[in-house]
């Protein structure tokens, strides 16, 4: 098991390092677009989201900055902004954005297109990372609202179930954690994170035996 996890690991760092390979060749690409076509701002959006995920969060801002906001796609650039001040922890700002992009969403239907379908599906890990925001900013109530949101759009998101679960720890709600860490090892039985979370809140608990037979499983 050891070396299966560590064989995980090394394929998802080598799909990395070519991801980031890929994109430095297509930053060469845009920024020699932005030259020739300054006024484009699809390619500057194009360019600050293949710097955003090489992990060049300052030249995405700055590159973004000189986008209007009234940019034909509200989507895409809401989504691009949410992202890059998210990463730069500038939480109040990317809450704004994601509220933007949240609203769009929820009026957005489906032209029959996966993008577009892609897009909608993608409202659960918005109204997540508007709860990721919160906490950041100390709004942990409102943050758990943000979950319960996700969860009743996406109620076997693993992600989600884990933020969650370790939000209501952090606020003191160890019975109801208990509950979304077991529907957690049922979405991921073969995960050993789940069992983990929910034996330490069994365990805070006092809840001993059952936190010794979680650990077990």
């Amino acid at each position: 098991l050891m070396d299966d996890a560590g064989g995980d690991q090394r394929r998802i760092y080598e799909l990395r390092q070519i991801v980031r390979e890929w994109n430095e060749k297509l930053i060469q690409i845009w920024e020699s677009q932005v030259e020739i076509e300054p006024e484009n701002m699809e390619i500057r959006i194009k360019l600050a989201w293949c710097y955003l995920q090489n992990d060049r969060e300052n030249d995405a801002l700055q590159l973004c900055q000189s986008i209007d906001s009234e940019y034909k796609d509200p989507y895409d650039y809401h989504n691009l902004f949410s992202k890059i001040t998210y990463h730069l922890g500038d939480y109040a700002a990317s809450l704004s954005h994601l509220q933007a992009t949240v609203e769009i969403l929820q009026t957005m239907e489906s032209d029959g297109t996966e993008e577009t379908d892609n897009c909608i599906n993608s409202l659960p890990e918005k109204l997540q990372l508007q709860g990721s925001c919160l906490i950041n900013m100390g709004r942990n109530e409102e943050a758990i609202q943000k979950y319960e949101q996700s969860l009743a759009l996406a109620p076997n998101n693993p992600e989600v179930l884990t933020h969650m679960g370790r939000l209501l720890c952090y606020v003191g709600d160890h019975s109801r954690a208990v509950e979304i860490f077991e529907k957690l090892t049922n979405v991921l039985p073969g995960a050993y994170h789940g069992f983990y979370l929910l034996s330490q809140t069994l365990f805070d608990l006092g809840r001993d035996r059952e936190a010794f037979e979680t650990v077990n499983r």
